[in-house]
């Protein structure tokens, strides 16, 4: 037997989860949230409706943007978003461990 576990964290709706970590992951990467998004064969307003519902719940921004123009433009994770991303990896590691424990106690020992 397997599970899945689905792991979403915000203050009114849960739903800061793994697709957004990865796109804030991949726009901190590239320095490009463009970047990010195409990577992960997502389109411009999904990314964007994303990163905007999250940081309306959060009540906080998560991605800084500078236009382009000579000096090119592109997208950096505010401080507080780096160490949301931070947090829930941690989090999500720590469930995974326990919930690994819970299953074999629960599934491997009948």
């Amino acid at each position: 037997m397997r599970y899945k576990l689905k792991i979403q964290i915000g203050n009114n709706e849960p739903n800061f989860g793994k697709g957004v970590v990865e796109l804030l992951e991949l726009c901190d990467k590239y320095g490009s949230l463009s970047k990010a998004y195409k990577e992960m064969g997502m389109s411009n307003s999904k990314a964007w409706k994303i990163i905007k519902r999250a940081q309306e719940d959060l009540g906080y921004e998560l991605v800084h943007t500078t236009s382009g123009g000579s000096l090119g433009g592109g997208s950096q994770l505010t401080l507080e978003g780096k160490e949301l991303v931070r947090k829930y990896k941690l989090f999500q590691e720590k469930i995974e461990m326990y919930s690994e424990q819970v299953f074999k106690e629960v599934f491997e020992n009948e």
